[in-house]
């Protein structure tokens, strides 16, 4: 996993560093030699359009802009864009679009052959500027040693999702446009880099980015304190960075659509804004969770794309390649008995330089094994939470 910083060799004080743990300034000297440029992307965007309610009796305070949320919890943290500093910062980056975002931070270049295998696993990667070569930048799986940044904050697993969703009888995905990029850093915590991948090199922007491997995290702990102030709404809720679930126990949809009315006046009183298009709404079967299908006859189901890509992918025979089957088979974690003891193996080896002949011919083996569990989960995939 990449770490994205300015190389700051001092380690800012600001409350954002004893979040749930010690705070470490992260450093990737590699990238410094590359040059500043001028940015290659056209950075005249329009704003984007004003989000319609789309849901019976959700209100319209959810406007589409950018958020500048001042959290109480973190004092300093995230701060108001009010200086020239800022803003000429901020010009270098392109205004935050779906577009763009695709655009400068999910290349999948048709030649590289390990993205060809993981496109549709729930794993980032980012070209290295100047190189084909690409690298792990986070993923959403459980249990994964690649998650781990600064601030020390776990995301949800699927344990969870499983246990939150096990008494639900209708559920909401509200999800933000572009949600990282609306978050604004204050300035002795804003060491975030983000890379082009064409020849203008580096970038620097006072916005979060989705390319860094902390900003999973700390925008879930803004969420995390966000759904702390929705205090009708206690055990209805589950965020897992840029999507928060609404559940209702009771059937009651026109109930659950005023709680979803109060969850976004919620999320419009600290800015954020809402993606009503992208969002699901009032679903009893077919909600996409955590690379999962779930219904409301509590079904479990991991969807067939995710099957099939890790059913054809080649043997790992790099450390690299290892990570990322790792880190892309727990999204089906829960389908495949004695899975942790066939990755075992696997996992033990993501912790070596390189692998040895003697190595990859130990993993070949196994490889075979887990293979075969994979392929008799076309038969039998569909998981009952109890």
């Amino acid at each position: 996993m990449l770490h994205h910083s300015n190389g700051a060799t001092t380690i800012p004080d600001h409350a954002g560093k004893h979040i749930d743990g010690p705070w470490h300034c992260t450093m990737e000297a590699a990238y410094e030699d590359f040059p500043d440029m001028a940015p290659s992307h056209d950075l005249a965007a329009a704003a984007p359009a004003e989000l319609s309610a789309t849901a019976a009796g959700i209100p319209k305070p959810v406007h589409a802009r950018l958020m500048h949320a001042l959290l109480a919890l973190l004092t300093g943290f995230f701060v108001e864009e009010c200086d020239d500093e800022f803003i000429c910062l901020d010009a270098l980056y392109p205004k935050v679009m779906p577009d763009s975002i695709s655009e400068c931070t999910h290349h999948h270049p048709a030649a590289c052959k390990a993205i060809e295998n993981t496109v549709q696993l729930p794993i980032f990667t980012k070209s290295k500027p100047g190189t084909d070569k690409c690298h792990i930048l986070f993923n959403n799986s459980s249990n994964n040693c690649l998650n781990m940044c600064s601030i020390s904050m776990q995301l949800p697993c699927p344990a969870k999702h499983i246990q939150f969703l096990r008494d639900a009888c209708i559920v909401s995905s509200i999800d933000m446009v572009s949600f990282f990029t609306q978050l604004c850093l204050a300035a002795d915590v804003a060491d975030f880099w983000v890379y082009d991948s064409t020849c203008y090199g580096k970038l620097h922007t006072r916005h979060m980015v989705q390319g860094n491997s902390e900003s999973p995290v700390i925008t879930q702990a803004f969420l995390t304190h966000v759904l702390g102030m929705t205090k009708s709404l206690h055990g209805k809720l589950l965020a897992y960075i840029n999507n928060v679930y609404l559940k209702d126990m009771a059937s009651d949809e026109a109930v659950h659509i005023m709680d979803i009315s109060i969850m976004l006046c919620c999320l419009a009183a600290v800015n954020i804004t809402v993606n009503m298009w992208k969002s699901l709404w009032c679903m009893t079967s077919g909600m996409e969770v955590l690379g999962h299908s779930w219904s409301a006859d509590c079904s479990w189901v991991p969807f067939d794309h995710c099957i099939m890509t890790l059913q054809g992918m080649d043997f790992p025979a790099t450390v690299s390649s290892i990570r990322r089957l790792c880190s892309g088979i727990n999204s089906i974690s829960e389908h495949i008995p004695w899975l942790q003891v066939l990755l075992a193996p696997f996992y033990e080896a993501t912790g070596k330089v390189r692998l040895t002949k003697a190595d990859q011919d130990a993993l070949h083996k196994l490889w075979a094994a887990l293979v075969m569990r994979q392929q008799d989960m076309s038969c039998s995939k569909t998981r009952h939470v109890k």
